[in-house]
């Protein structure tokens, strides 16, 4: 077996644990505890996902919204109906997913690692303090 091999087989068994810990910390007493910052990032992203489209759109991103039931909502204006508003619903829900495969991609080195995770406190830094009207907890 070679190193390569080595290392996609501990990757992806990795992965697979990664998976049984996703699936079982919800059944485990306190598990919900242990996910809810994950859950919170994942409402997070997949609402900037709407604000970020709009603004690329032409649009503003007024405010975003976080709610103790995990539930969120971005405000916006200045995108017409129809395809625009089509492309804003629909950042929603592939910005998680693209944001996912740039943090795996990132992570594949200690350097990129560091970089994702400054860019992504930068963001939330950034939108925290002029674009998230409330957090209710």
């Amino acid at each position: 077996m070679t190193s390569l091999d080595q290392q996609q087989g501990k990757a992806f068994g990795l992965l697979v644990l990664a998976g049984l810990v996703t699936f079982f910390l919800p059944i485990i007493p306190f598990g919900n505890y242990i996910l809810w910052p994950f859950v919170i990032l994942t409402t997070y992203i997949h609402e900037m996902g709407h604000g970020l489209m709009a603004i690329l759109l032409g649009g503003s991103f007024l405010k975003l919204e976080i709610y103790s039931n995990a539930a969120g909502v971005a405000w916006h204006s200045g995108v017409g109906g129809g395809i625009p508003r089509a492309l804003v619903a629909a950042a929603g829900l592939v910005g998680p997913s693209i944001a996912g495969g740039l943090f795996i991609l990132a992570g594949r080195t200690t350097k990129g690692s560091s970089r994702a995770f400054l860019l992504l406190t930068q963001v939330t830094h950034r939108f925290s303090k002029s674009k998230v009207e409330s957090l209710t907890l």
